[in-house]
């Protein structure tokens, strides 16, 4: 069975940049967003090329933008946003796992792996697995990185979106 869902998608254009470095601002940059009913919420970004017929880079780069705009307090805004709540469903941890890495956080250097390091970190802090958090099919704790969680964006947050 299908489920649909209702999505509202927009883009904020932000004007053209020298993305290139050849003295013209000619790139046209984006950011655009989307947001279902059930709350999912995705962002990404895209610098075009001079011709406005495909993009030179696009993808999760709302942080970049946002250093081409340092000044634009609404892109200042999206990439905090971005930053937290991007591919809110998309969370591999339990809930109190999440938060212990946001204030606890991991860093990695390639090649290391963000998640072997987090799931360690989170061992080490008795939070992996989550026993808060049990597997309704075997009771067992949540062991990080073992499903795709859904994080709820909060009122003030999607209000916010949707007003942009």
């Amino acid at each position: 069975m299908t489920t649909h869902h209702n999505t509202a998608r927009k883009t904020l254009n932000l004007g053209k940049v020298d993305y290139n470095g050849r003295g013209r601002k000619i790139n046209a940059v984006d950011i655009t967003w989307s947001i279902d009913d059930n709350g999912r919420f995705s962002m990404w970004a895209g610098i075009w090329n001079g011709n406005h017929t495909d993009y030179i880079t696009c993808g999760q780069m709302v942080d970049e933008v946002a250093k081409l705009f340092p000044h634009n307090k609404k892109v200042q805004r999206m990439a905090q946003i971005w930053e937290r709540w991007n591919l809110n469903d998309m969370r591999a941890g339990s809930s109190a796992q999440e938060s212990w890495l946001r204030a606890n956080p991991i860093t990695v250097q390639y090649p290391e792996s963000h998640y072997e390091k987090a799931y360690k970190a989170l061992a080490d802090a008795w939070l992996n697995p989550d026993e808060s958090c049990p597997n309704p099919e075997t009771g067992e704790g949540y062991k990080y990185g073992s499903a795709w969680k859904m994080e709820e964006l909060p009122d003030d947050v999607k209000l916010e979106i949707n007003s942009w």
